[in-house]
């Protein structure tokens, strides 16, 4: 738990920090980015996934997530970075592409969390927040599209996604 949750904290001080170029003029617009990405993909997900319903998507770690639901949120999450990135100078279309990568990333987050909770036989990763499943449920998305961007980013050496050429 320890490494999974350092690794993502590593990765978002490292966004924070423009991925250590010296040609990024503030690291919080990817941050910003990131976290517009994952939020609507979890909401785009829940809402959708209730309007639509449809087949579940993993029963067995989250049995109320549908198809439907994830198709929409990783939609949502896309048009969100489009929108995002667009505003603040970058290539929409990439931008647009990169917000659909966010947000299969923050599903994979989700539903890893649930197993990991399914693994320890556990509903909720603690009693901080009641009724919500724990701390962790609310941060399960960007436990992991967080190392997603920087590796993203990092490998790609596409800072022009935040108006900015590396």
């Amino acid at each position: 738990g320890v490494v999974y949750i350092g690794i993502a904290v590593l990765s978002l001080m490292m966004l924070r920090a423009g991925l250590g170029s010296p040609d990024f003029v503030d690291g919080r617009l990817i941050v910003g980015g990131v976290f517009a990405a994952v939020w609507t993909a979890d909401t785009g997900a829940l809402f959708v996934g209730r309007l639509l319903g449809g087949p579940r998507l993993a029963p067995q770690l989250s049995p109320k997530k549908t198809w439907a639901g994830l198709l929409g949120g990783v939609f949502l999450a896309g048009l969100a970075e489009l929108i995002y990135v667009g505003s603040i100078g970058g290539p929409i279309m990439l931008g647009g592409l990169f917000g659909i990568f966010l947000g299969v990333a923050a599903n994979c987050g989700d539903l890893f969390e649930s197993w990991v909770k399914r693994v320890f036989q556990t509903k909720n990763s603690g009693n901080l927040i009641p009724g919500h499943g724990g701390m962790l449920d609310r941060v399960d998305s960007l436990l992991l599209a967080a190392p997603a961007a920087a590796a993203f980013l990092l490998l790609s050496g596409n800072s022009s996604l935040f108006g900015v050429n590396s």
